[in-house]
């Protein structure tokens, strides 16, 4: 990546310095009256032409990728899958999921899961109004449906020795 940065700028240094060549110092070499300069300035000029041609050609190339990558991001902004991703985005966000994450972190089992209820429980007492609204804020009934949701928890199911289950969880990507 360095050696690509260092050959752009060489490139973009040697494009600067013909340019400025041409502008500074072509009128004095050039002498319309003479049949020979004026074969030597066109053919100058050429040189110059296949010097600085691979820099034109490269960024022709940039401003194509460049409106295609916009033309792509345009799309991308205007598909319900972006939506979805900004929704998303904002639910994992939200101070009930950062709570949640906490109380994963803090008061999880020795095997890494932490119990729903419990984490229910200090959810309630510390954000009342966050839980309270779950479908209104985040369009969600339950809290294990924003857990399974917003796809920052691993989520599971124990089975009790009644047959009943208690669900634990946990932060993704904790063992």
């Amino acid at each position: 990546m360095a050696a690509t940065k260092a050959r752009g700028r060489l490139r973009v240094g040697d494009f600067t310095r013909l340019v400025n060549e041409l502008v500074h110092h072509f009128l004095p070499r050039c002498e319309p009256d003479s049949s020979d300069k004026m074969t030597e300035t066109v053919a100058y000029l050429d040189a110059q032409r296949e010097k600085v041609l691979p820099m034109h050609e490269h960024l022709k190339s940039t401003v194509t990728h460049m409106d295609e990558s916009r033309r792509l991001l345009s799309k991308f902004m205007g598909s319900p899958e972006c939506e979805k991703q900004l929704e998303l985005m904002w639910l994992q966000a939200s101070p009930l999921v950062k709570l949640l994450r906490d109380v994963a972190t803090r008061y999880h089992r020795k095997d890494g899961w932490t119990y729903l209820a419990q984490a229910g429980d200090l959810a309630a007492k510390e954000m009342p109004e966050e839980v309270t609204s779950l479908k209104e804020r985040y369009g969600l009934k339950t809290l294990k449906k924003l857990f399974v949701g917003c796809k920052t928890f691993d989520v599971f199911d124990e089975i009790l020795s009644d047959g009943r289950f208690r669900t634990l969880y946990k932060n993704t990507g904790m063992h």
